[in-house]
């Protein structure tokens, strides 16, 4: 049976996943790099090979760690460039809080226009990158491009969590782009044809089906939605942890038949448990970390390196040039030969096994299964 009736669509866990690992591929560096995501996690403590495979094929190990580590950093700089352009003399965080006490909303909401301004300029960094190699200050260059990828995963990432799924399908026609330029294969056909689907070939009724389903709040607490994909696996490792090696034919097929089925009753059955014996038994892997001191860090530094402005006297000569997602994936593009096979894809049914999620992220599952 080919289930050819079924149409396949990317889940959004998995490609927050993949998006994250290009993310890591791009500006995690090496140890000596100044200014990457290697440098952060030593200034952070955080011990790299726990999160990251820094081998030539480059894999997350840990998605939900890398995810927050990079989130960490990206606070760090949007603090500090808002705290230069509040003030070009403020030289570490105390100074800037101090700063946010004397100014006027108007000043400061001027600050952060600012830094939107070439924050959402994808073209920013390529247009610095044609300046004279003595004139270019390729580290702030790095930041400034490190900004722009972070912050279209943040917004990815919160549309995810508040169920906005038209905020969420805006950083994804990003994410189509970025991904273009990248070896992840199944992603970039596959970003490429939801997009094509959900703006011109889907009907409105079934356009409208796939945004009000494609997120699902179980708890109905804010900020609490999750991906399909997400709660599909958390399903599926629940059966899989009731598995046994003495299992017979029969107990497998009640398994798989009678009691899979049941799963989101046993979920309801323990929160009920939970909440008439008052005990909290499920927020220890949901509890948040402080990142308070670490993002004051990583502001400190940064303003201490002065990365936010451009210096054409900084020692970062010979400095890695972080590859820009958005300009090398629409230079891919640009060809053609990828829309055309794509287009040659849309005029016949796609295999429900064409769209399943990339192999190299399937073993990171445990550290999101959590509901």
């Amino acid at each position: 049976m080919q289930l050819k009736f079924v149409e396949p669509t990317k889940g959004m866990l998995h490609l927050e996943m993949n998006i994250v690992q290009q993310l890591y591929r791009c500006h995690f560096g090496k140890e000596k790099d100044s200014w990457s995501l290697h440098m952060w996690m030593d200034e952070l403590g955080q011990d790299y090979r726990k999160m990251w495979d820094d081998s030539r094929k480059g894999e997350v190990k840990n998605y939900r760690a890398s995810r927050d580590v990079l989130f960490m950093v990206l606070k760090g700089y949007v603090f500090a460039s808002v705290a230069a352009e509040i003030n070009e003399n403020c030289s570490n965080f105390t100074q800037y809080t101090a700063f946010l006490q004397d100014i006027s909303q108007s000043k400061l909401s001027d600050a952060i226009e600012k830094v939107v301004d070439y924050c959402s300029d994808f073209q920013y960094v390529e247009k610095m990158r044609y300046s004279p190699d003595d004139e270019r200050d390729i580290d702030h260059e790095n930041m400034i491009l490190f900004m722009q990828h972070g912050l279209v995963l943040r917004v990815f990432d919160q549309a995810v969590r508040i169920g906005d799924s038209g905020l969420m399908c805006s950083a994804m026609s990003f994410f189509t782009i970025w991904l273009q330029g990248t070896n992840s294969d199944n992603y970039k056909r596959g970003l490429l044809r939801l997009t094509a689907q959900l703006r011109i070939i889907w009907s409105d009724r079934l356009r409208k089906f796939w945004m009000e389903n494609c997120l699902v709040n179980l708890s109905g607490k804010r900020n609490a939605f999750m991906p399909l994909d997400q709660l599909n696996e958390y399903i599926v490792r629940e059966v899989k942890d009731k598995m046994r090696p003495y299992m017979t034919e029969q107990t497998d097929d009640y398994l798989r038949n009678k009691v899979s089925l049941l799963i989101m009753f046993f979920w309801e059955i323990r929160r009920k448990f939970a909440n008439e014996a008052d005990v909290d038994i499920f927020d220890f892997h949901s509890s948040t970390v402080d990142e308070y001191d670490d993002i004051r860090h990583v502001t400190d530094k940064t303003l201490e390196g002065d990365l936010m402005r451009h210096c054409t006297n900084r020692s970062s000569k010979g400095a890695r040039v972080i590859l820009d997602l958005y300009v090398e994936g629409i230079g891919v593009m640009a060809d053609g030969e990828i829309i055309t096979k794509v287009k040659k894809s849309l005029l016949k049914p796609a295999s429900v096994y064409d769209d399943f999620e990339d192999p190299d992220i399937v073993d990171q599952m445990d550290d999101v299964l959590e509901i």
